[in-house]
This record gives structure tokens, sequence and C-alpha cells, in this order.
């Protein structure tokens, strides 16, 4: 259900600096199911040393099962100014998810892995905001632009009663972080290994190589976005047009497993300051002193500033985590970048040489370059922002990402006679 109420003809606007008004709302609820034979039991059947074998489900299959169902609401505003020379689109929405199909972890006394649940609740919230504008309007040329920003905000409200976590996703099992739900979270946390802390400050051992690590995965980092944004710009000259897109992520955390495999392996090239004698004077067991040394900020466990010189082998490994049951917070950073996402130069041929060719309507040829390069990343040594492992919900890990490729594609538009 939708309605809308354009008040510039109702109300009969009669300013050429604020041209049109119309706004709008709607509620709806949508439902979906899940695969089929959900609901019964039945035994997995394999071939075991050339003979006929079975097992148990891994999936203990609910008593009823309904669709899950979306209940879904929408206000916004269009506005025109100047003739619509400048336009403004404005949409709030919200929405709650309810009756969520989803696989809930039990334990191995139960006989199988999960239980298929009915109960999940999701709330669904956020707004966008989009800004055109005609900036030039000449016989033969015409330049438009756009910017739009978005954000978008989900928590979980409840995962039934038989779980208090779901896990979504994780990485090197119970040695890494994971992306799991919990009541009342966001949507999109990280939990993870992090430091002891005291007084604010990370706690260091005694003898000052190695950071103490909480008892159990903590909140550590939230994978969603402050905000997404876009600019978008069509320039037009005669028959050709020239189009641009950049695209934006600002804010949300991943776990890079490259960046600390790197430091953990030597082969991020911010463990060379120390390598190359960049670090403080430090004295081996020879009795040989070179500039190889650090001192882990932090204190020990009875408050005391850390001030011990440590070879810097303890700044890497095992202190800035990696593969192992090793600290988690450190492989947490910033993912914020700026894309030049699109670039397309299109030609539409003359009408007078379509008359002659007697075969078309409409024909223009086009070249397209997608993801052409990074204009700013928060991620160190180069790692790609948008290599994230995975899809899906699950947008908060990466680990020995490609490099992103660039396309180049020709096309041909035509609209034939007939």
């Amino acid at each position: 259900m939708s309605v809308s109420y354009i008040a510039s003809e109702a109300l009969k606007f009669n300013k050429d600096w604020f041209s049109f008004c119309k706004i709008r709302a709607g509620a709806s609820q949508t439902a979906t199911d899940t695969d089929p034979y959900q609901t019964e039991f039945y035994y997995n059947t394999s071939l075991h040393g050339g003979q006929q074998s079975s097992n148990y489900p891994s999936v203990i299959p609910p008593i009823t099962l309904k669709p899950q169902r979306v209940n879904s609401y929408e206000a916004g505003t269009n506005l025109g100014f100047f003739k619509d020379v400048m336009t403004v689109d404005f949409t709030y929405y919200y929405k709650r998810s309810f009756d969520q199909i989803i696989k809930t972890p039990l334990p191995v006394s139960a006989g199988a892995g999960f239980a298929l649940i009915n109960e999940g609740i999701l709330s669904n919230r956020g707004f966008e905001i989009i800004f055109g504008a005609t900036v030039l309007n000449r016989k033969n040329l015409m330049l438009k632009t756009g910017v739009n920003f978005s954000r978008n905000r989900n928590k979980v409200v409840s995962l039934g009663e038989y779980s208090d976590t779901y896990i979504l996703a994780e990485i090197w099992g119970e040695n890494g972080p994971q992306m799991a739900l919990k009541e009342g979270d966001d949507f999109g946390t990280i939990v993870g290994w992090d430091y002891v802390y005291k007084d604010g400050k990370p706690v260091v051992n005694e003898a000052g190589t190695e950071y103490l690590i909480s008892p159990t995965r903590v909140p550590i980092g939230n994978a969603s976005p402050d905000f997404l944004a876009g600019w978008s710009t069509q320039l037009n000259y005669k028959n050709f047009t020239l189009s641009t897109l950049i695209d934006a992520k600002v804010g949300g955390d991943i776990y890079s497993g490259s960046y600390v495999t790197g430091l953990q392996t030597g082969q991020s090239p911010e463990t060379l300051k120390e390598r190359d004698g960049g670090g403080l004077p430090y004295t081996d067991i020879t009795g040989y002193t070179s500039n190889i040394g650090v001192i882990l900020p932090g204190v020990h466990e009875d408050g005391s500033e850390n001030t011990t010189v440590v070879h810097y082998i303890y700044k890497y490994m095992p202190n800035a985590g990696g593969w192992g049951h090793f600290l988690s917070k450190p492989g947490i950073v910033e993912n914020t970048w700026v894309k030049f996402r699109e670039l397309t130069l299109s030609y539409n041929l003359p009408s007078g040489f379509l008359k002659k060719l007697r075969v078309f309507q409409a024909l223009s040829v086009s070249i397209t370059s997608r993801d052409l390069f990074y204009i700013y990343s928060s991620l160190p040594d180069n790692i790609n922002p948008e290599g994230i492992m995975g899809a899906g919900d699950a947008q908060g890990f990466e680990w020995g990402a490609m490099p992103g490729t660039r396309s180049l594609t020709f096309g041909e538009c035509e609209i034939l006679k007939i």
C-alpha cells in the first residue's frame, strides 16, 4: 500500500525557485520461504568402502515451519527547485523481519550440529538522500551531476528461546574472530580475542614480551559502514556522452587476515623499521647491541608502565595476531575507501546517416571501463578493500584477497526499423 500527495499541484505553487513538492509513504508485508522438505527427518545416505551407509542429518527439523516475513514502512519526499534544475529525493525506511528461519548451533551431545528454528527477529532502519542538478544546459552542451548518501542500521531483536548467539561466519575456528549475532547487538558485530585492560591500557606480562589475552571472545569491531556515498556526472556534447561514477564507503571495520599474517611473517613493509635499525637500542644474550628493540605499549598487572626493551620479533609475533590462538584486535582495521567506479564514452550516430542505411532507427556505440582505481583506501599494504571473504551478510573478514581487476567493455545498442 502506498500513498502520495503532490503539494505543488494541490496548493498551486507559483514560485520559480520551488517548483515541485511530492510527499509519499508506503507500507507492505512480504514473505519468503525456504528449501522444501525442511520439516521432515530423514537419513543421509552415502557409500562407505563401497557399501551403502546412512547417517543422521546434521540439522534437527522444526515441528512447524512458517514463512519468514518482513513488515516494511517508508516515507519520503521529492523536491524540485528552479524548474527542476535542482532536485532532492529523500527516503526514510524501517523494516521488521520476524519468523526468521535460521540454523542455531547445538552442543555435540544433542546428536546434531544445528536446529532449524523459526523465531528470529531483526530490525532494519535507514535513510537515503539524492541530490541532482543540471549545471549547464546549452544547445549542444549539457552537464548533469548527482550525489547520493545512504545509511543503514540493523539490530538483532531476538534469536528465539533456543539460543542467545548465532554465528554468521568465522575465520581460523576457535583461534580467530567471528561475526556473531546476539540479542540487542548491532548487526555486523565482530567478536574476537582482545587485550586484557587495566585503566584503559593493555596489560603486558612481567617480561614485557607478550600481551595478556581476554579469556573469551568479546566485541572488537563492527562491519557496518557509517554511510555509503556516490557521485555521478554526465556530459553531453552534440552526439557524444561522457559519464562517470565515483562511489565511497565510509567507516566499518574488517578483520584483515592478510595484514596480520604479513606482520607475523615479516612480509608487511611495516616490519622493516626495526629490522633496518630504526628501533631502540637492544642488547642480546651475546652482549651485542643494535637498534632493533621495541617497548610494547601498555602496563603490567600491577598498573606500572612497561619500560622493558625487547627484541622486535615480540612486536609482531605473537602480539600482532595471525594464525594461531593470538590476539584478534590488531587485525581490526577501518575499511574506508573512495573508488573511481566507472567511465563511459558513447556516441549516437547521426540520424541523417542512419536514414541512408535504411536499417536502424537509432544506433549508438560505447566504451566502458569499470573499477578503474581507488582514489583513497584506509587499508594497509595495498590490500583490496573489496576483497571480502564470502558473500551475503558476513562482510567482516578478509584473508588472502586477490587484487582488484579492471574491465573494458565495448558496446553497441541499436533499434531496428520494422
